[in-house]
């Protein structure tokens, strides 16, 4: 007999031999038993049975007191062959006793058919077979975190001192120094890339002899660099904005060793793009470089008459290496 089909006619069996008040209706109070089990320990324990009959049950309490309840002694024996034979003997208060004997073919359907026949005389209308598992959750979709949000916008005021080259508006790539002040909302803070800043240098640089046809020449140039940065792409900890610019140069010439020496005053003005990349050193403090060309809207010659020595190229390059503090 299948394991289904012996419990099933060890409920029948209980059923029809139960007392007839007790059948008709549950017991307004919580039936309570004392439990006694002698088994083999690796076959059956008292735990084992009475979690058993609780899920048949919630309302069957077990208890240890001599004098409450009736008493179920059970007695589980294993057999040649594997198979078990159980016997349960249930003792009323009023010192009425009933037997019931089974075989099993497994420890595991003997506790089945006890644990059925103590549930259904102790509370008749406890469940007699066990609660079906419950259906296995569906596996939930993975759901990305969304990326954390970027801390508030956050404005400073970055003074800053380079060194400084720039070429086009004289014969050679001239070094200087340059010094600037910014302002702008620190990269990371506000939005990923949308963080503006603006940028104004003003640079010095000069050439003490430059020798041509004719004789020598000096120049002194002034440059006011003026950078417009709507995006950036990095961190506070290391950015790089990409900027519109505007270069400015005032150019003042001198001619040396000359028969006829003279000086002039030029302004140049070239429109283009620059690059700027800090770097984070220390708090407050970054390390600062540049780059930028513009298209030289002028591009004036100098000359030692008759002839020209040096004619402004089409483009103003420059870049700068420096330190930038930044306020607050």
């Amino acid at each position: 007999m299948r394991s289904g089909s012996r419990v099933a006619a060890v409920v029948l069996v209980v059923a029809a031999a139960a007392p007839t008040a007790l059948a008709a209706a549950a017991p307004a109070e919580a039936p309570v038993a004392r439990l006694e089990m002698t088994a083999p320990p690796a076959c059956a324990t008292a735990e084992d049975l009475t979690a058993r009959v609780s899920q048949r049950s919630a309302r069957i309490r077990f208890s240890s007191e001599p004098s409450v309840g009736s008493l179920l002694r059970v007695e589980v024996a294993l057999r040649p062959g594997g198979a078990v034979a159980a016997t349960l003997e249930v003792t009323d208060a009023d010192g009425a006793r009933a037997l019931r004997r089974l075989d099993a073919s497994s420890c595991g359907d003997a506790l089945d058919a006890l644990a059925v026949m103590i549930a259904v005389l102790l509370d008749p209308r406890a469940l007699v077979a066990a609660p079906a598992p419950p259906p296995p959750l569906p596996p939930s979709a993975e759901i990305e975190a969304p990326a954390p949000p970027l801390p508030p916008r956050r404005w400073g005021v970055v003074i800053g001192a380079a060194a400084h080259t720039i070429s086009g508006p004289v014969p050679a790539a001239v070094p200087g120094i340059a010094v600037g002040v910014a302002i702008g909302s620190e990269p990371g803070t506000g939005h990923r890339f949308w963080s503006p800043a603006a940028r104004l240098r003003w640079a010095h640089s000069w050439v003490a002899d430059w020798r041509a046809p004719g004789g020598t020449a000096a120049f002194a140039l002034d440059s006011l660099e003026l950078d417009v940065c709507p995006v950036v792409v990095g961190t506070a900890g290391i950015a790089l904005r990409a900027c519109a610019a505007a270069f400015g140069s005032r150019v003042a010439a001198q001619g040396l060793l000359t028969f006829a020496p003279e000086s002039h005053l030029e302004y140049l003005l070239a429109p283009g793009a620059a690059a700027w990349v800090s770097l984070r050193v220390a708090p407050h403090v970054d390390l600062e470089g540049s780059a930028g060309a513009g298209a030289n809207l002028r591009r004036n010659s100098f000359a030692f008459r008759p002839q020209t020595f040096y004619r402004v190229t089409s483009l103003t390059l420059s870049a700068s290496l420096g330190l930038g503090v930044t306020f607050p």
